[in-house]
């Protein structure tokens, strides 16, 4: 056991903020050496690691892009780790690259579900019922509201969220 670590929480805090650092520098998460790339290495080990959601989560919020190409591997690799870590970690993995590939677009999903909710309101093609539908709910799909008002909106819960 490490001194300066009580337990594995302070340790795993640490990794996310020297990855962080290592990527505010600059660095490619995809950027390939004879061991493969920081993004494989994160793969590998995620059979033990609770915090491989996290780091993963870093790497795309600065800038990383999954794709095809990026993710075969290790979707690969992860589907053959029953461990828990692993399941999450694909979950992740496949609900990025479902929603376009970055972290922004996942981010993104279910404004558009609102957004394209309000559409088919406004349309007549669907209609929210108000014993089921919450009242600010009903108000913010309403036709009637203007689309900055609706932009605002979703903007505060992106930031809040």
């Amino acid at each position: 056991m490490n001194w300066l670590f009580d337990d594995g929480a302070q340790e795993r805090a640490c990794e996310l903020e020297i990855i962080a650092l290592l990527l505010d520098a600059g660095a490619d998460p995809f950027f390939k050496t004879p061991h493969g790339s920081c993004f494989d290495l994160l793969i590998e080990c995620s059979c033990d690691d609770p915090n491989c959601c996290e780091k993963l989560v870093t790497i795309l919020r600065h800038g990383a892009v999954l794709n095809e190409e990026t993710t075969t591997s290790a979707c690969e690799t992860l589907s053959a780790d029953p461990t828990s870590s692993s399941r999450r970690l694909l979950t992740l993995i496949e609900a990025v690259r479902e929603a376009g590939g970055t972290w922004r677009d996942y981010c993104l999903q279910p404004h558009k579900r609102v957004l394209a909710l309000r559409s088919l309101v406004a349309a007549g093609r669907a209609v929210p019922e108000k014993h089921w539908t919450p009242p600010f709910l009903v108000n913010l799909l309403s036709p009637s509201l203007p689309n900055g008002v609706i932009w605002t909106v979703l903007q505060f819960w992106r930031e809040t969220g």
